[in-house]
């Protein structure tokens, strides 16, 4: 998806309890109500650049918003 300011390959998931709209639940992850920890697995991660192995990508921010 591409939005102003963000790189073209951006994207917004939505983690939460309720469903943020029927044009957003695509992207919508249920989490229960209250504290959540999330987590991000790898799967055979690039030795080269990019790559989170030497630190030339990291994981986005998750950011919360209300």
């Amino acid at each position: 998806m591409r939005g102003e300011g963000r790189p073209v390959r951006a994207g917004t998931l939505y983690f939460q309890n309720e469903s943020p709209g029927a044009d957003k639940e695509a992207n919508w992850l249920p989490a229960p109500k209250g504290p959540f920890l999330p987590l991000l697995r790898m799967y055979y991660p690039k030795a080269t650049s990019p790559s989170i192995l030497d630190g030339s990508w990291q994981i986005p921010p998750v950011v919360k918003v209300n």
